[in-house]
Formats: C-alpha cells, sequence, structure tokens
C-alpha cells in the first residue's frame, strides 16, 4: 500500500493511520460496524426495514435492543480502505 495515502482528518483516520503504521494491510476487506440509535423500537425497526442488504446487514441477532440512549440497531458491511 502507497506510504502518501491521505487519511480523513478525524477520529476514523487516526485508526486508519495507526492501522497502517501497524503494518495493516488495508487492501483487504473487513466487517464494519455501525450502529444506528433511535429514540423508539418502532423508528429503528422501521429503519432496518429500509436497508439496503447489499450495502449492509442487520446483524444484531435481538435487535434493536434498549439503551439509556433509546434503541441500538447494529448493521455490518465488508469494506477496504483503497
Amino acid at each position: 500500500m502507497d506510504a502518501s495515502l491521505q487519511f480523513p482528518g478525524d477520529e476514523n483516520g487516526g485508526v486508519l493511520r495507526r492501522m497502517f503504521d501497524d503494518g495493516d494491510d488495508l487492501s483487504e476487506p473487513r466487517m464494519l460496524d455501525f450502529c444506528f440509535a433511535f429514540p423508539e423500537r418502532k423508528q429503528a425497526l422501521s429503519f432496518a426495514e429500509l436497508v439496503d442488504e447489499r450495502e449492509l446487514e442487520v446483524c444484531d441477532s435481538d435487535a434493536p435492543r434498549h439503551h439509556s440512549i433509546g434503541v441500538r440497531l447494529v448493521c455490518s458491511r465488508r469494506a477496504s480502505w483503497r
């Protein structure tokens, strides 16, 4: 992978930079989790129905779960940094 890669100037870019500096091959696809928070279970279920399964997989087997922030739904996607 090219050492002159430009990473985003945010927390995600920092994580990518540390992975790259540690020798991680960022061209290898890996599963990324995305967490979405909703105030109510009904909204989480409506969102889950709209997820394009070609892009994201709703992966919380007993989702959505209640948390102090409301209802959390976790989705995953296979991706790589190229």
